[in-house]
């Protein structure tokens, strides 16, 4: 099984969009909901974390391509979120959350089983 997501949406989120997407996560979860940010949301963070070295490859995987190992990407988070602040950390577990639940990850078990 493969772990990689793909993105239909390569449009990165402006600031602001960005922060009303996070702001309607955070409304539905204290309802007791789940939500989760958009595609183009994810790619917005995953932007601002990206560089060239290995600490940073998987954000500019997902940012640049819309494609990325999950894997990868859930250890670049893990090393940010210990340099993050407080509003940082919260906008990274969203992306993990993002990524863990990706559609694109239920899509490939379903052609695995044909």
């Amino acid at each position: 099984m493969t772990t990689t997501i793909t993105t239909n949406d390569k449009r990165h989120a402006s600031s602001w969009e960005l922060a009303a997407d996070i702001e309607r996560v955070t409304v539905v979860a204290a309802r007791g909901d789940s939500a989760r940010i958009t595609d183009s949301s994810a790619l917005a963070i995953a932007a601002g974390w990206q560089s060239p070295g290995y600490q940073g490859r998987a954000f500019a995987s997902l940012a640049s391509t819309g494609s990325v190992d999950l894997n990868a990407l859930a250890d670049n988070i893990l090393h940010a979120w210990q340099e993050a602040n407080e509003r940082d950390r919260d906008a990274l577990d969203l992306l993990l959350l993002w990524a863990y639940h990706h559609p694109s990850l239920s899509e490939e078990d379903e052609n695995e089983e044909d």
